[in-house]
């Protein structure tokens, strides 16, 4: 059995328990992982509750891909596994029915032992219409009460992510409505030059966390160790 590597982040919202409290606490054992970009067999996933995936599974998002990353994911151990689709899930509609293994998040909710996770599909722009799925027509708002965020989307402030919007980096609109959450944890990727965890945007307790696992571009194939963190409640 080969020994298990990860980063652990303490989520800066539950910093204040001490030892005895949490002790006394139950708590989920979250493990996050994204930009994968089908070099997820050559990535060893450490045990837990839940396995988080933030997108940017494939490289193309064809069908055969995701069926794939599919039978990987039936492979893992954890109870629950959220996937939400990256840019490279061009059309997410069309990879849902074979993402089994799963429960495929496009802009809704689970609750897990009364912890909720939202995750929401691609968008270049939080203030504007969804994209490529049937229901293109509505806006898009995250809900008040959400404890997890899931996006593939990085926020605009956070850990260096200050890049202009054609380059769908750093997204405004997604910080401003953190802002307003002000979730516990918000698990993104995309950028893989700044993969790690922050906790610099002012006026917000959230943990930030990206996710991305390929260091790097998809050729060099550098694999970042996944991030696992706990929630108690």
């Amino acid at each position: 059995m080969q020994t298990q590597e990860f980063r652990y982040v303490s989520i800066k919202s539950q910093d204040s328990l001490s030892n005895s409290e949490k002790d006394t606490m139950s708590h989920l054992r979250v493990v996050v992982v994204s930009d994968t970009h089908n070099c997820h067999t050559n990535l060893q996933i450490p045990g837990g509750d839940v396995l988080i995936v933030a997108g940017d599974f494939t490289c193309h998002g064809t069908i055969p891909e995701a069926v794939r990353f599919n039978t990987y994911l039936g492979e893992q151990e954890h109870k629950y596994k959220l996937v939400v689709p990256g840019n490279h899930e061009w059309c997410p509609d069309l990879i849902r029915p074979f993402m089994t293994n799963c429960v495929f998040l496009l802009d809704n909710a689970i609750i897990i032992n009364g912890i909720k996770f939202y995750g929401c599909r691609w968008k270049k722009k939080f203030s504007s219409l969804r994209m490529n799925d049937s229901t293109a027509k509505t806006t898009h708002i995250i809900p008040s009460d959400v404890d997890v965020l899931i996006t593939h989307q990085p926020p605009k402030g956070v850990g260096g992510l200050d890049f202009d919007e054609k380059r769908s980096r750093g997204n405004i609109k997604l910080t401003e409505r953190i802002k307003v959450v002000n979730p516990l944890v918000h698990v993104f990727g995309h950028t893989h030059s700044k993969g790690g965890w922050f906790d610099d945007l002012d006026g917000c307790s959230t943990t930030f966390i990206n996710a991305s696992t390929l260091e790097g571009s998809k050729i060099q194939a550098v694999l970042r160790k996944p991030i696992i963190f706990d929630l108690y409640h």
